[in-house]
């Protein structure tokens, strides 16, 4: 009983460390891209435009391609708010999106995009 008393007067002292947390990551956070349009001729060749509210903290974007398997697959990054993107074959139904990312490298939401 004594041996338990002390096991247990053993672990409150040693849970009732102050633990110091790491600290806080600071940064901007980057505007979503909002206004996403894709459009392509002839399901090779596609043409996507979007805009920002507020690009003066945006770095870059960052392209994606959504696999209905593995999910958001990084393509490409930019710097401009339009792209073409070519396909090897066509691909009717294809998911398209855009992130922008910040100076301070944090990553909005994707927002995805197909050809209507």
């Amino acid at each position: 009983m004594k041996k338990l008393l002390f096991v247990i007067a053993l672990l409150l002292t040693a849970c009732s460390e102050d633990l110091t947390l790491p600290p806080q990551i600071s940064g901007v956070v980057p505007p979503t891209p909002s206004n996403l349009s894709l459009t392509t001729p002839d399901n090779i060749l596609y043409t996507m435009t979007w805009d920002v509210s507020d690009p003066t903290y945006v770095a870059f974007y960052q392209l994606y391609t959504l696999d209905p398997f593995r999910g958001p697959v990084l393509l490409d990054t930019t710097v401009t708010d339009s792209v073409q993107l070519v396909t090897p074959l066509p691909t009717p139904g294809i998911v398209f999106g855009v992130s922008s990312v910040s100076t301070d490298h944090i990553e909005s939401r994707i927002v995805f995009a197909s050809v209507p």
